[in-house]
């Protein structure tokens, strides 16, 4: 049971705001002076606040100690559908508790939503079936190598169910850690994400087109290969850099003359979780226009780099990209660095970023840093990168 604070209905109810701008986000006010200890969320009838559970429900943009009033913000693009009624939240912020549905004190009342919804047509995805299934295989000792002094890698690669029959064209989604993300070809020695079998299920049940997926191996070099040249390991430098001068100049062009793929930055995606989140981003950040224009980044490793969080906080999310990212609840005593990734998240949304269909930041409760965690929620990555509309 959530408790209430009723002693604020009054006052709050003329705070508790939604604006409509004329480019249509949504912006929420809260005055709410919180201790550092507690987080303001936002819950209602719409995906992005949480669905009415408040454990999925996205906190606010805390105030800074130098702000004149504690006035907690967030502003959504909820696309074509708005939610039609949400309720602020006070949290515990507590690992051990984010799961834990009796931690939250509603302050104020449910708040209806002035309807802008646009009529929608009914949803009527359908079972798709292909005569051909989708088939998954490696590419031992792949000849570029990113080492001069290493050993070539290997690639992984899914070709989606009625690719043998289709001439059509696919996007492609790369892969960090390749030996560890295909359930069919388990090489990885910390298990698998299954991304092969969350595609297949995606794909069948029509909620995403068909996407070509690449996992690129690692090497024993793997950190300062994942960390981005902001930041550094033990005194040396992160050489990012050159892991997307491989990916760009080795990988794709081998993948686009190979096979059936659409080249275009804009549908295409990169992915990985930890080290791997880090290095997303920074594709991101950093090859949008040449290379992929979409990013997934699950548990990215701030707590270790701070001044690549640093660098992020100094540099807006660029235009016209989509980015994903979130954490797990349940990996003491770092906690996934949900705190570091909020720190950076808060800022991308002070500097005129909105929870989107474009951006997001999903915190799960329990989940640990592992591969069984990452793949339990690998569908809902698919579908924010690739999802239909």
């Amino acid at each position: 049971m959530i408790n209430f604070r009723s002693a604020l209905v009054v006052s709050l109810t003329f705070l508790c705001t939604s604006v409509f701008a004329e480019t249509d986000p949504m912006k929420f006010t809260l005055f709410f002076d919180a201790t550092e200890e507690e987080g303001i969320f936002i819950v209602g009838d719409h995906p992005l606040l949480g669905n009415g559970d408040i454990t999925r429900a996205p906190m606010m943009v805390r105030p800074l100690e130098t702000d004149e009033k504690p006035i907690w913000k967030l502003g959504f693009d909820f696309g074509d559908e708005t939610p039609t009624q949400y309720r602020y939240v006070l949290r515990q912020l507590v690992s051990e508790r984010w799961g834990d549905v009796s931690n939250g004190e509603f302050v104020g009342p449910w708040v209806a939503v002035d309807s802008k919804e646009t009529e929608k047509a009914a949803n009527q995805i359908e079972q798709r079936t292909f005569d051909s299934p989708s088939r998954t295989f490696r590419i031992d000792g792949f000849e570029h190598e990113l080492d001069p002094n290493g050993q070539p890698r290997n690639l992984y690669v899914y070709l989606p169910p009625g690719y043998d029959e289709s001439e059509e064209r696919y996007p492609v989604l790369y892969m960090h850690d390749g030996s560890n993300i295909f359930e069919s070809i388990p090489d990885g020695p910390f298990g698998q994400w299954n991304a092969d079998r969350a595609a297949d299920v995606l794909i069948h049940s029509g909620k995403i087109d068909p996407i070509v997926i690449v996992g690129i191996n690692n090497s024993p070099n793997r950190i300062l290969e994942y960390l981005p040249p902001e930041d550094d390991f033990r005194d040396d430098p992160g050489i990012a850099d050159q892991t997307a001068n491989y990916y760009i100049n080795a990988v794709k062009p081998y993948i686009d003359e190979n096979y059936r793929t659409n080249p275009d930055p804009e549908v295409t995606s990169v992915s990985g979780s930890s080290m791997g989140g880090l290095l997303s981003m920074y594709f991101l950040w950093h090859h949008h226009e040449e290379f992929a224009a979409r990013a997934g980044a699950l548990s990215p490793s701030f707590r270790i780099f701070p001044d690549l969080m640093n660098w992020f906080e100094e540099n807006s999310v660029p235009a016209n990209v989509r980015l994903w990212m979130d954490n797990g609840t349940g990996s003491e005593p770092t906690y996934d660095s949900m705190f570091r990734t909020y720190i950076v998240r808060d800022h991308f949304l002070r500097d005129g970023t909105t929870i989107s269909p474009s951006f997001q930041h999903h915190i799960y409760a329990g989940a640990q840093h592992n591969e069984p965690s990452w793949a339990a929620r690998f569908e809902e990555v698919l579908l924010f990168l690739y999802g239909k509309k």
